[in-house]
């Protein structure tokens, strides 16, 4: 059984990010950066959301952007080599979803698994230290993320979240 009090939580609407990408998402050049297609947004626009500056008086925010996958792929499971955390949102999608998992035996060939329901316009913190992919079906998916000054050996999800 996988606790996803670990794995995310909730932090607030998005009332900046979201209406900027509904009126920007075509019109904008995604560059490869690790193998992702990613649009990075003005800090300034990132730091209009509320949630998003109190987070950053604490844990300063390095960048955020939006991540393409286009349909039929999917991230293979991992863990995260760098980020220990990070804030994401869920911008637009049609059959998508992530799951987190735990080996259930030594051989890892079975996994448990917990899937994480985006509310497309959430903010979420996410532990990208549990192992985690993420499958999409049908059309583009688009998520904001965003990724800390601090990597996985000073900002873990359990500092984070307290």
């Amino acid at each position: 059984m996988i606790d996803t009090n670990y794995c995310y939580k909730r932090l607030g609407v998005s009332t900046h990010i979201l209406p900027f990408f509904k009126s920007n998402y075509t019109q904008v050049e995604y560059s490869d950066y690790y193998g992702f297609s990613v649009y990075e947004l003005p800090l300034e626009l990132i730091l209009q959301e509320s949630v998003l500056q109190d987070i950053n008086t604490k844990h300063k925010i390095k960048s955020g952007g939006v991540i393409k996958l286009q349909p039929n792929r999917c991230y293979k499971w991992h863990q995260d080599a760098v980020r220990g955390v990070c804030v994401n949102m869920l911008l637009q999608h049609q059959d998508s979803f992530v799951l987190f998992g735990n080996s259930v035996s030594d051989s890892e060939d079975q996994f448990d698994i917990a899937r994480l329901d985006y509310n497309i316009g959430e903010l979420y913190l996410f532990n990208n230290q549990c192992m985690h992919t993420v499958i999409n079906f049908s059309n583009t998916r688009y998520m904001f993320t965003l990724e800390f000054e601090e990597d996985k050996s000073s900002l873990t999800y359990k500092n984070f979240y307290e």
